[in-house]
């Protein structure tokens, strides 16, 4: 869109009846102001956002410098030497998929002249203020199902599946009563641990013998940063430096805040009677039941980053082809170029997805990662340094980050094969 369309599509709406300059201009930036924090907070990387913001200032005949950090927005509008800077604080949002969609949607009919930059900034309010589409229970039983998958992929057995179920909806119910409170959001991450690992372990010692491991590393896997860290990655290896540090920082926060409050509920072991069984489990149905897990995991995952109904089915095959294609990668290669060739295959199916289907690729890319990224390595890492075995714990991070490194190599080497469309 060019400035002068922009002063003609405004200006039956100028206060003073006839269009100036500087009010077109102003309209046109707060729309992308609002256009950004509204991005930023559904879960959009670094270098996407500033990308879309970019280009959508552009298309309103503006020249635009942006900065993104997990925590704040800045764009300077204006030619070098007359440039006027816009600050908005931003706190890290969760991932929410169907407001990415909604609002890439409303910049691309802006940037086309469908819709006027006031019409535009109305429609990013309306998504805003929109109720969320799947409610608090139905997010707490999809994390439920989801730590029992997991836990059927981390090799567990029947018991093991209930027993993360189980404790999978109490990290949820933690989560969501915390969330609610400023301070309470600050240590959640410490009580979920604390709850999964005291009640793995006395589930073990007084209903039935469970890996307390497994069930603990299922039961908070929703929480472990998996995804943040490989973001992490994704930025500091496109130039994203601030921004990529900043969230690898308070990734490793959350994995310790995770860790520490594991370590601290592991203690009920040592006041409760009778000692640990240590019952080695059973696979359960082989490798149809791990199939189905992957279905499940990525079904749910699509709830919790709350998907639109439509995108489900895409974001479940997207996600069972980054996972086999990873399998296939490491039985033929290594652990490491198995990861980098499941983000390859689920990096290349999201971009012509996006492309066919005019929908941001994050969409798919994004719930696919979370069966991809290193946050379990990461757990089991800080696991054993706990534990004081610091030679184990130092090579699991190393594990951790060179798989991690994979994942954004794949991801990036598939943006070089087939990019997909211009967008979030």
């Amino acid at each position: 869109m060019s400035r002068e369309r922009l002063l003609d599509e405004l200006s039956d709406e100028s206060p003073s009846g006839g269009e100036s300059p500087a009010y077109a201009e102003r309209e046109a930036r707060a729309f992308v102001m609002e256009l950004g924090a509204l991005l930023h907070g559904s879960g959009a990387t670094a270098g996407r956002l500033e990308d879309a913001l970019r280009s959508a200032a552009e298309e309103l005949g503006l020249r635009a410098q942006v900065f993104s950090t997990p925590t704040s927005l800045m764009i300077a509008f204006g030619e070098a030497g007359a440039q006027s800077t816009q600050l908005v604080r931003v706190a890290p949002g969760d991932v929410h998929l169907e407001k990415l969609a909604l609002v890439d949607a409303v910049a691309t009919r802006v940037g086309r002249g469908l819709l006027t930059t006031r019409d535009g900034r109305r429609e990013l309010r309306r998504i805003v203020e929109a109720p969320n589409r799947y409610s608090t229970p139905l997010l707490i039983v999809a994390q439920a199902l989801i730590t029992g998958a997991a836990a059927r992929l981390f090799s567990g057995g029947l018991a093991d599946i209930v027993a993360a179920a189980a404790l999978g909806a109490m990290v949820g119910v933690i989560t969501a009563v915390f969330h609610r409170h400023e301070h309470g959001s600050r240590i959640v991450d410490f009580a979920a641990g604390v709850t999964a690992a005291a009640g793995a372990v006395m589930i073990d010692r007084f209903v039935a013998p469970v890996s307390t491991y497994t069930v603990t590393l299922a039961a908070i896997i929703v929480l472990v940063p998996g995804l943040t860290l490989t973001v992490s990655m994704s930025e500091l290896a496109t130039r994203n430096l601030v921004s990529g540090t900043a969230r690898l920082m308070g990734g490793l926060m959350i994995l310790v805040s995770l860790g520490f409050g594991v370590a601290v509920g592991r203690h009920v072991e040592a006041v409760l009677p009778g000692s640990s069984t240590a019952a080695k489990a059973t696979e359960l149905f082989g490798e149809p039941g791990k199939a189905a897990a992957i279905v499940v995991v990525g079904f749910m995952l699509a709830i919790v980053f709350r998907a639109r109904p439509r995108d489900i089915g895409p974001i479940v095959i997207g996600s069972a082809i980054g996972v086999y294609g990873a399998r296939l990668g490491a039985a033929a290669f290594s652990p490491e170029i198995g990861a980098a060739l499941g983000a390859l295959a689920l990096g290349l199916a999201s971009n012509v997805w996006s492309r066919v289907r005019n929908q941001p690729s994050a969409i798919t890319t994004i719930p696919g990662l979370i069966l991809l990224v290193p946050g379990s390595i990461g757990f089991g890492g800080l696991n054993a340094l706990l534990a004081d075995d610091t030679v184990t714990g130092v090579d699991t991070f190393f594990t951790m980050t060179l798989v991690g490194v994979s994942i954004v190599a794949g991801l990036l080497l598939a943006n070089v094969v087939y990019r997909g469309r211009r967008g979030v």
